[in-house]
């Protein structure tokens, strides 16, 4: 590699920028040999933040004035945009204030309190009283005016008193009755009248009682009291009225009537009520089953008349025998089997009859419609099942290659020559991509000092990049941070303009105000210096001011005090505005002068004329009367008084007279010749009762013929028959008619009749299910099934019939399995061709291991030494020992070893020696299950 170039200028002033540099490969590398590094290399630089300007938004508008005068106050703000960091340009103000409506205000007049109401100046008649207030700051600058200092009004505007005078006694009247007690009366005249609260006047008139001794009383009655009820509602009763007496006759006055009157009443026949015999026994039923009917009857022992409660129904139908006939079921041919419920596995096929009959009452019932048996025995072959594949595992690396797995599971293994199961795991590659390198940063300084002690300021914080992001990696966030500090609001006094002038004092006397102002240039805020007053006021022109007095116009002169014989009338004015401070003094406000000076001229007063009095009579012509008094008598040719006693004619109700009536005739001819019939009589008013009088009973009717008649019954005609009793199947209706004439020969009143709407509905009825069968497998998932029979098929629309079979899985167990193993191989060529030290071997294989507790597996190998080996020969340079197994390799040393142990003695030695060691290593092998030996065993040994 080449030498690094120096890093390029950084890519930014400050704000975090980039330099760069790069080298050349001189030479490459290959076969093997170190790959060359990189050529390019990148650093941060000018971690410093950037300086920011401050920058400020538009000027809003000058928002209202504070006040209306006096100098108020206006503000417009601009908000910051960005503020200044890092060294920046400073913001400029972000509120502006300036004075506005500086024209002094209005001040309106302020008025001191009213001082109390002055005595009135008279104490009747009409005076006149007065209050004051003064002004305790005149007003200015177009303020509101003053109002008036003084105020005037009325006062005892009431009349003055005058009693009253009364002249002397006239002579006694003439007594108003010449018995029982009268009166007579005399009287006086009022010479002047009081009033306006002055002593009242005394009564004007006196009686006395005269002619005392008692007069004739002649006997009043009361009215009379209304009719009470009649004591019978028929059959001729009677009824009562009665009267008070009221006043009784005295000192030979007229005698008292009676104070009772009774007459007849009700005089009609009583009605009839109809009477009838007890209900009869009831009819024997006209059906033995199906629907009967069964009736009873009464007769007429007395019919009704005269309006008497009519006869009830004289027959009553009731139904009886209403179970139904009984019926056999018929059964119709059974159908043929149907196809089977299973192909394989067992399953059902059915076959059905129908019911022609159904049975009814105690008819013979239906058997089952509905017969079952198995089909379709043979197992099924049972494919393998697998579960659905297994989501992706998570990859074992996010990238530069990994792996991820998924699998299934057996659902259900294969049996009864069905498919064998598939694989169960799968892998692929996942995220082969590059590793991407995200950014690290270093971890931030602390916040630094706020850039304002008020009125929001600004920390700044920062970090750098210690690693740039590469390859998609997570990129750099800022490296630098700000957020306000210090947001209060800087305080700001207020500022005040110097006092102006005194205004002139707004009065010359009396006490008046002078004033000054002041103009607020910059209202506080933010916690600063309020502002004081805008105006001040001082008082001058102290010294009173001199008011004459000022008189209102006279009133109009008020009512003489008298009519006649001298009287006064007084006229007045109010003092408007009194006097102050030597000011001209208020002549007088009342004036009298003198009235009505001729003489008075005195009628006569009366009374009103009282209520007239009852009328002496309460019918008839008779009198009533009334009375007055004399108040004042007439005086100085007054006009007279008028009488003081009437009396009139009265003419009350018309008294009562009862009517005049004439003998009954002859009684009718009797109207019914059996049953009961009526006979009438009659008679005639002679002289009609007048004014509430009262007359007897025209008519008399009296019972006749009451022997019962015999008639013939005669029957209505039937009504319609009524709805059928059932909506289905069979059922009963029925209709009736009444008895129009009740007699002799009645026929029944209500017939019934059997009546079918539509066949009923019927549903399907089914036995109680069956016990479970005995499960098909006794392990790995057998099923067991139940049935039940359908009693009765739905028919006609009803509810139907539901499954007659039902299975469940059972012995879900796996099965033990027996460990299944091939046949034996042929027993293997021996190791030996000749001696007692052949082998020979023969092995199988396991073909299904054992599971789920089966037999376990037996040996995979056996060994055995070799039947009818020749004897090995014991000369000869061979050796005694041929065969394949020692390939005919002996060396010098094994052929001395094998002519040594040639002997008899030696050789049995040695064959006996060497069957013990042959059993040895048949028991190690089988014991550890080791391979065959192989022709190297016996060159070892």
């Amino acid at each position: 590699m080449g030498e690094w170039s120096e890093f390029s200028t950084c890519s930014l002033d400050c704000g975090l920028g980039i330099q760069t540099r790069t080298r050349v490969v001189i030479v490459p590398a290959l076969n093997g040999g170190k790959t060359c590094s990189a050529t390019f290399e990148k650093r941060t630089c000018n971690p410093q933040p950037c300086a920011i300007d401050c920058v400020m938004g538009p000027w809003k508008e000058w928002e209202q004035c504070s006040k209306t005068c006096g100098s108020g106050k206006t503000t417009r703000t601009r908000l910051v945009v960005t503020a200044s960091a890092y060294g920046g340009k400073e913001c400029g103000a972000t509120v502006e204030t300036k004075a506005c409506n500086e024209v002094p205000c209005p001040i309106d007049c302020l008025m001191g309190a009213w001082s109390t109401w002055t005595p009135c100046s008279v104490s009747c008649g009409s005076g006149i009283t007065s209050r004051s207030r003064p002004i305790a700051i005149a007003s200015s600058f177009g303020g509101q005016a003053c109002q008036a200092t003084e105020e005037n009004k009325r006062c005892n505007e009431k009349a003055c008193p005058i009693d009253c005078v009364m002249g002397t006694w006239g002579t006694w009247s003439t007594c108003n009755r010449v018995c029982g007690g009268g009166s007579q009366i005399r009287t006086r005249s009022i010479v002047v009248a009081s009033s306006v609260g002055g002593k009242e006047c005394e009564s004007t008139s006196e009686s006395q009682v005269c002619n005392t001794q008692p007069c004739a009383v002649d006997c009043v009655m009361g009215s009379w009291s209304q009719w009470v009820p009649c004591d019978k509602s028929c059959g001729k009763g009677s009824t009562s009225r009665s009267r008070n007496i009221v006043v009784q006759s005295q000192y030979g006055g007229k005698a008292c009537e009676s104070t009772i009157e009774v007459i007849t009443c009700n005089v009609q026949e009583c009605p009839q009520d109809c009477v009838v015999q007890p209900w009869g026994a009831w009819s024997a039923c006209d059906k033995s089953c199906g629907g009967g009917v069964s009736t009873r009857s009464r007769a007429i022992i007395v019919p009704s008349s005269n309006f008497g409660r009519a006869c009830p129904t004289l027959q009553e139908v009731q139904k009886c025998n209403e179970q139904a006939c009984p019926v056999d079921c018929a059964m119709g041919e059974w159908s043929k089997w149907g196809e089977c419920s299973e192909k394989c596995g067992g399953g059902y096929t059915t076959r059905n009859r129908g019911i022609i009959v159904q049975p009814r009452g105690t008819g013979k019932p239906c058997l089952s419609t509905i017969d079952t048996k198995r089909c379709n025995t043979n197992p099924c072959p049972v494919d393998c099942q697998v579960s659905d594949w297994s989501s992706w595992s998570e990859c074992t690396a996010t990238c530069g290659g990994g792996k991820q797995y998924r699998t299934r599971k057996v659902v259900k293994n294969s049996a009864n020559g069905g498919s064998e199961c598939p694989h169960q795991q799968e892998t692929q590659s996942c995220n082969v991509q590059v590793c991407a390198v995200d950014c690290v940063m270093s971890e931030w300084t602390t916040f630094g000092a706020c850039s304002k002690l008020c009125g929001r300021g600004t920390q700044i914080r920062t970090r750098t990049i210690t690693q740039v992001a590469s390859i998609g990696g997570k990129a750099c966030g800022v490296t630098t941070e700000s957020r306000e500090c210090n947001t209060q609001e800087c305080p700001v006094d207020c500022v005040m303009s110097n006092w102006g002038s005194w205004t002139p004092c707004d009065k010359t006397c009396g006490g008046g105000f002078s004033s000054r102002t002041r103009v607020v240039q910059r209202s506080a805020t933010n916690g600063g210096v309020p502002c004081g007053s805008t105006i001040e006021h001082t008082q001058c022109s102290q010294n009173p001011c001199s008011v004459d007095c000022v008189m209102g116009s006279w009133s109009q002169w008020s009512v003489c005090s008298k009519p006649c014989g001298t009287g006064s009338s007084t006229r007045t004015r109010a003092v408007i505005s009194a006097p102050i401070a030597g000011g001209r003094a208020c002549e007088s406000t009342v004036e009298t002068k003198v009235c009505n000076v001729e003489p008075c001229v005195a009628n006569c007063v009366q009374s009103e004329w009282t209520v007239w009095s009852r009328c002496s009579t309460t019918c008839g012509t008779g009198i009533k009367t009334r009375t007055r008094k004399t108040i004042t008598q007439p005086s100085i040719g007054g006009a007279k008084c008028g009488p003081t006693f009437e009396q009139s004619e009265c003419s009350e109700a018309k008294c009562p007279a009862d009517c005049v009536m004439g003998a009954f005739g002859t009684w009718s001819v009797c109207d019914k010749s059996c049953g009961g019939g009526v006979m009438r009589r009659q008679r005639f008013i002679q002289t009609p009762a007048v004014n509430g009088g009262s007359c007897g009973q025209t008519v008399e009717v009296t019972a006749c013929n009451t022997q019962t008649c015999v008639t013939n019954c005669v029957m209505g005609d039937w009504g319609a028959w009524s709805a059928c009793s059932a909506t289905c199947g069979a059922g009963l209706q029925t209709r009736a008619r009444r008895i129009a004439i009740a007699g002799v020969g009645c026929g029944a009143t209500q017939e019934t009749q059997a009546c079918t709407i539509k066949p009923c509905s019927v549903d399907c009825s089914m036995s109680n299910w069956g016990e479970w069968s005995q499960c098909n497998k006794q392990c790995g998932g057998g099923v067991q099934q139940r049935i039940r029979t359908i009693y009765q098929a739905a028919s006609n629309g009803g509810v139907a019939c539901q499954n007659t079979i039902e299975e469940r899985s059972c012995n879900t167990n796996a099965c033990s399995k027996d460990c299944v193993m091939s046949e034996w191989t042929s027993w293997a060529q021996c190791s030996a061709t000749c001696g007692m030290f052949g082998m020979t071997r023969r092995t199988r294989t396991i073909v299904s291991s054992p599971s789920a507790g089966g037999v376990a597996c037996g040996a995979t190998e056996e060994t055995k030494t070799c039947d009818n080996l020749p004897a090995c020969p014991s000369s000869g340079k061979g050796g005694g020992v041929k065969g394949g197994s020692f390939k005919g390799l002996r060396s010098e040393q094994e052929q001395t070893a094998l002519s040594v142990v040639s002997s008899p003695v030696v050789v049995v030695a040695m064959a006996v020696a060497a069957v013990a060691l042959v059993a040895l290593v048949v028991i190690i092998r089988r014991r550890r299950s080791v391979q065959v030996m192989n022709d190297g065993f016996y060159q070892d040994f």
